[in-house]
């Protein structure tokens, strides 16, 4: 996945299809308020796409590539490169409101009168560039290819303006054209913008890896199984849990007529073998949300790669379609030239017309199933458009894996997570049974015992400000162990149900891998028999068919056969190959 300035390059590019035909139209409609008229708009208006090429051409001779700051300096041309249009049109029409009505007169005097301002205003603008077209201090990367495009530009917007339109002027008004024509010029040009901005947006070609990467960053799953598993870290923290800290205070005359006071500190702790099986138990939980996280990866990577070849598949079993499709076509023009021969009557024609439109069915269906294929990798990846997949790679088969031992299956993160979830049941039912064990507290207190107190044979006075302290310590229990043995039980039993859990899925995963195994080798192997001894016999046989059914040598009913048999076998080999991959995919999901 690709990201920093390449991301925000993308996601600028997006916004510069609405900007640039947005600002084009808006110096369109400027110029055409300007002078009143669709044709010196047009006319003033072609200085932009030469401007463009002249900008393009200096990125590519000074081997700089297209960027934002690029297509700004786009833009900015854009308007600059109509002024010097303006300039001279301006003073053509004054000429000829002035009365002259002799064109080459009026060319040559109005450019005699506006050379010195048409040049001046290319030669400030691009002189006031200069500086930043050249210089190589921090920032000049933002600079330099804006600087660079208004310059190339200018230089081949003048060129324009000097030479190709007073030309352009010339033919414009020889060949005026009529209001009606104003209209339908407007609605190209929105149309030509409109089409500018749809050709834009065309489909991404995603290949595998890359769809896989943006599924593991965009798929919700992902993030919810990151999130528990952040959850599970953070709650390790909490095994040890003292619980609340007490602080009481008393006052008034709980000892004599004196008002006396008292505070007391408390605090209960949870007995030690309790703290430190919760310690093990939350451990417990957080490697299993670990293994459930990557099994969420395995699960994603699975499913975006099985709609990834099933695209592929439907996508090159539409080109073959295509094929044959052209192929019932050709065999339908030779029918109608034997039918208007005489060589064979008009039934060759509806058997052939019949046999292409059980093709165009099938087609149809297929475009269907690439279209929702193609949604579900949207879908899948988080792409704003939906993305198609590359059909020129060679084959695209996966590489054979190497087959685990059956004994070797308890391996299989499935059974892994089984196996974890009754170890976190084992841990809990020592905890429970651990919290049988008393809770040990203590405490300290503070009070005055204000009044007279024998105090070595000695009566004396204590007050307020002469204070007595002691502690206590203790132990707690519960007197009814009903709750806490119903407790203990429950996490027992959830121990036996996944030690059965972990047995079913042993049982489960052979079976799988068995049958995984013989799908890939059945696949493979049929696909490589069709390869080495079908296909080849197949084409040649079609080819001395349609060349035999020409020739007029062999009937329609022959040809149209062996044409539709070869496709479907070339499908069939299609269908081989993608059978193949999703088995080691499946393979590869529960033993790699």
């Amino acid at each position: 996945d690709f990201g920093g300035q390449f991301k925000n390059l993308a996601e600028a590019k997006e916004r510069l299809m609405i900007a640039v035909p947005v600002a084009l139209l808006l110096i369109f409609l400027l110029l055409h308020f300007t002078f009143g008229s669709v044709k010196y708009a047009l006319l003033i208006f072609s200085a932009v796409p030469f401007s463009i090429i002249g900008g393009i051409l200096a990125l590519w001779l000074r081997g700089m590539p297209f960027s934002i700051s690029a297509g700004v300096g786009f833009i900015a041309l854009s308007g600059v490169a109509v002024l010097n249009g303006i300039v001279l049109i301006g003073m053509f029409n004054q000429l000829k409101n002035a009365g002259e009505t002799n064109l080459k007169t009026i060319i040559r005097q109005g450019a005699g009168e506006r050379i010195r301002p048409i040049l001046l205003t290319a030669a400030v603008a691009s002189l006031g560039f200069l500086p930043m077209a050249i210089s190589h201090s921090p920032g000049s990367e933002v600079q330099k290819p804006l600087a660079t495009v208004v310059i190339g530009g200018l230089i081949s917007a003048t060129l324009l303006t000097l030479f190709l339109l007073p030309v352009l002027y010339m033919l414009f008004e020889k060949f005026s054209m009529k209001r009606t024509l104003t209209k339908p010029l407007m609605v190209l040009l929105l149309l030509g913008f409109a089409g500018n901005k749809a050709s834009s947006q065309t489909q991404p070609v995603l290949g595998l890896e890359e769809a896989i990467g943006l599924a593991l960053q965009h798929h919700p799953a992902i993030k919810q199984s990151n999130f528990t598993l952040q959850a599970r870290k953070a709650h390790e923290k909490a095994a040890f849990d003292p619980g609340h800290f007490s602080a009481s205070l008393m006052g008034g005359q709980y000892n004599s007529l004196y008002s006396d006071k008292n505070f007391t500190l408390s605090q209960t702790f949870p007995f030690p073998l309790t703290s430190v099986l919760q310690a093990r138990f939350y451990k417990s939980e957080t490697k299993e949300a670990t293994l459930s996280q990557q099994q969420t990866q395995k699960n994603t990577v699975l499913e975006v790669s099985a709609v990834w070849y099933e695209l592929r598949n439907a996508l090159q079993k539409k080109v073959l379609l295509d094929q044959e499709n052209e192929q019932f076509k050709k065999a339908e023009q030779v029918a109608r030239l034997r039918l208007s021969s005489g060589e064979t009557n008009r039934l060759e024609i509806l058997s052939v017309q019949t046999a292409g439109a059980e093709l165009f069915t099938e087609i149809s269906t297929l475009e269907q199933q690439i279209h929702s294929l193609s949604n579900s990798l949207q879908l899948l990846t988080g792409l704003s458009t939906a993305p198609q997949v590359s059909i020129n790679e060679a084959d695209a088969r996966r590489d054979m894996p190497v087959l685990a031992e059956p004994d070797r299956v308890t391996s299989a993160l499935p059974y892994q997570i089984t196996m974890q979830k009754q170890q976190s049941a084992l841990l809990l039912n020592r905890l429970e049974k651990s919290r049988f064990l008393p809770d040990i507290s203590a405490g300290y207190f503070n009070q005055s015992l204000t009044g007279y107190h024998n105090f070595n044979g000695v009566e004396q006075f204590f007050n307020q400000q002469k204070r007595f302290t002691g502690y206590q310590v203790g132990l707690s229990f519960p007197l009814i162990f009903n709750a806490q043995q119903a407790r203990a039980k429950s996490a027992l039993l959830l121990s036996d149900a996944a030690t059965e859990e972990a047995s079913a899925m042993a049982l489960t995963l052979k079976n799988q891998q068995q049958k995984l195994r013989s799908e890939m080798l059945s696949a493979i192997k049929n696909a490589e028999y069709l390869e080495a001894n079908i296909l080849p016999d197949a084409e040649a046989a079609l080819k001395a068919a349609q060349t035999a059914w020409v020739a007029g040598e062999s009937g329609y009913l022959e040809m149209i056969f062996l044409l539709r048999q070869v496709f479907q076998l070339r499908l069939s080999h299609l269908d081989e190959i993608n059978r193949y991959n999703m088995a080691i995919l499946q393979y590869e999901f529960l033993f790699k």
